[in-house]
């Protein structure tokens, strides 16, 4: 096992900290690929570390430098298309609060791509982590787990999926776990260097390498591999390091490698990585300063190694990523749903296999409002805080991992709800016969699908009208009616079938049988033109009905009395239905029923002094 990473890892908890000036670049014609160096570096001098690319068009941040953070041992996947990273936390008094393994995209957008914290320790944990790597296509991480808290380190390598889920241990004893190809690790134990697969399981030596060989890394067409030889002394107080190339075959997971290469020798160097063509080989090396300069060799061999820049103060980690300035396809606008002030827009994503997901802005007179950025695979948003009858115009543009952007598209929406409003049966206004007028909100147009009492088949009433109202003329008395309204704004887009409400059409009261002194009267305003009166004690209704809800409707008046109500032949309730003033369709009585079950409603007047009538009109029964 590499000593300088062992004695790094010891004394970890104390900080790990460096940094890198300015990599300047100028602009050029976009290309279809841009080879990224990424480094980790603090070009600000606070000892905070930042991650940045750097290539012709300039350079980015990926993480931003923080002097409460740092940022090292990076490693990139093959592909290009992922960046595994240590970082370490400070609180405010400067102890290292969390040591974390961070993956993300390689993404230069100012809206980073896909990132996760794969793995989170504390110091009272006693583990530390070294070493990650990243399978091929940037799908899966391993890392060495070192634990320093007894007289020895304790080595685990472990592995997690970069999407979801925690780390699993691979091996005991196995440092580094670089990938050969997706399915076969190359790690250094105490007695060999070997190779396994990801999964764990048998180890097969490497023939060729000593045990102080590691850091190992391929090339991006995996044909190559680099590491590190450990030249350092026994003392341990320098380090050095040859940095070696060899040819690699794998044939069963079983790695051979041939044509062993050195490229630098004597050097205190960190951990290699590869150019985005595979031709160079780079790495950091400390200076007499403490400071870290990134150097770049030919991975033949063919010449020296060269720095690439001098540092303003100290790098930590440096790679290759592979980059892109093609734009990707434009998203596909689809239909809307709208429900109120709330609009869930919606677009197809392009097979772009690097888009990261749909910046969504969203513009209502003349004003533009970027709404939120939504990564891939989810293709809707659903947008809040509308005005009702406004139009307004969403515009979606596909973001790719390395920040380039799609040609807008765009669809326009009015934000609607699907609503009515249903006359009040004790309406006098409402129910001169059992159809009934449904109002609907304009603008837009609507369909409205019916069901009866709860559990008929639905049935188309209006389709695609625009009318403010519709009259109900199916009704029939003692049912009710539940709607299903879908609108549409004339945009395309549409609310989703949505249940606006349940109308009850009344039983006229002629529908009970009537027993003791009662009296017909024909009076304008009443349901249906009539109503019946209970005139003195004993006068009783008897109704039978079938359904969950029971509205007693009649009048109330300054002759009105006390009227007893049964159900099922127990007394439920005494209502006393005086009025100083005569109030036509009160709702005099209401009781919840058990559905589905024959219940007998009798009203009996209670024959009250001075006031003995009790005025019935209807019977309102929900299904």
């Amino acid at each position: 096992m590499h000593r300088r990473i062992l004695a790094a890892a010891a004394v970890l908890a104390t900080a790990v900290c460096s940094t890198l000036p300015m990599l300047g670049g100028t602009a050029d014609a976009a290309t279809s690929t841009r080879p990224l160096l990424v480094v980790s570096t603090d070009t600000n001098g606070d000892g905070g570390h930042g991650l940045f690319g750097v290539d012709s068009l300039g350079r980015h941040a990926l993480v931003p430098e923080s002097d409460t953070t740092d940022v090292y041992e990076m490693t990139t996947s093959r592909d290009g298309s992922r960046i595994a990273y240590l970082q370490d936390v400070y609180d405010s008094a400067g102890n290292l609060a969390h040591e974390r393994l961070v993956v993300r995209d390689t993404s230069t957008a100012a809206t980073p791509g896909f990132s996760r914290v794969v793995s989170d320790l504390t110091p009272a944990s006693g583990n530390v982590t070294v070493a990650p790597s990243l399978s091929p296509d940037g799908s899966t991480v391993v890392w060495s787990q070192i634990n320093i808290s007894g007289a020895t380190p304790v080595v685990s390598l472990m592995s997690a999926p970069v999407a979801a889920g925690a780390g699993t241990k691979v091996a005991d004893g196995v440092f580094g776990g670089a990938f050969l190809d997706s399915q076969t690790l190359i790690g250094s134990t105490d007695s060999a260097i070997v190779t396994l697969p990801v999964a764990g399981g048998t180890q097969s030596p490497v023939a060729g390498l000593t045990t102080d060989d590691g850091q190992f890394a391929m090339s991006p067409d995996g044909t190559h591999v680099a590491w590190l030889r450990d030249t350092s002394p026994a003392d341990g107080n320098t380090f050095t390091a040859e940095v070696h190339v060899a040819d690699v075959a794998l044939a069963s997971g079983v790695a051979t490698l041939s044509t062993d290469r050195k490229l630098a020798s004597g050097v205190d160097a960190l951990a290699p990585a590869w150019n985005a063509d595979g031709s160079q080989v780079l790495y950091v090396v400390d200076d007499v300063n403490g400071d870290g300069s990134v150097y770049s060799a030919p991975q033949d061999a063919s010449a020296p190694a060269t720095a690439l820049a001098t540092p303003a103060g100290d790098t930590v980690g440096v790679g290759y990523a592979v980059t892109d300035a093609t734009a990707p396809a434009s998203a596909t606008m689809l239909p809307a749903t709208l429900a109120g002030t709330a609009a869930t827009v919606r677009w197809s994503l392009p097979s772009d296999a690097d888009v990261y997901g749909v910046e969504l802005t969203r513009t209502a007179a003349g004003t533009a409002t970027k709404v939120a950025t939504i990564p891939a695979p989810a293709t809707s948003y659903k947008d809040s805080g509308l005005v009702l009858g406004k139009t307004y115009t969403y515009s979606a543009v596909v973001v790719d991992r390395s920040g380039n952007r799609s040609a807008a598209v765009t669809r326009q929406l009015t934000a609607l709800a699907a609503s009515a409003a249903f006359p009040d049966p004790t309406s006098t206004t409402y129910y001169t016969s059992p159809a009934f007028r449904v109002s609907f909100p304009t603008p837009g147009t609507y369909t409205v699908q019916y069901r009866t009492n709860g559990t008929g088949p639905l049935t188309t009433w209006v389709n695609n009208a625009s009318a403010s109202s519709q009259v109900f003329s199916a009704a029939k008395a003692g049912s009710s009616y539940g709607l299903l309204m879908t609108r549409y704004d004339g945009l395309g887009n549409s609310t989703a079938a949505t249940g606006v409400g349940t109308a009850v059409v009344p039983y006229d009261q002629t529908r009970a049988s009537f027993t003791g002194s009662t009296a017909t009267q024909a009076l304008s305003g009443r349901y249906l033109g009539s109503a019946t009166v209970l005139k003195a004690a004993g006068a009783a209704a008897r109704l039978v009905v079938n359904g969950n809800r029971l509205q007693v409707i009649g009048e109330k008046c300054a002759s009105c009395g006390v009227m007893d109500v049964y159900v099922d032949g127990t007394r439920v309730a005494g209502v006393d239905t005086h009025n100083a003033q005569r109030r036509a369709r009160a709702v005099l009585y209401t009781r919840n029923l058990t559905a589905g079950v024959n219940h007998t409603v009798v009203i009996k007047a209670r024959g009250t002094a001075g006031r003995p009538n009790v005025v019935l009109d209807a019977f309102g029964v929900r299904h």
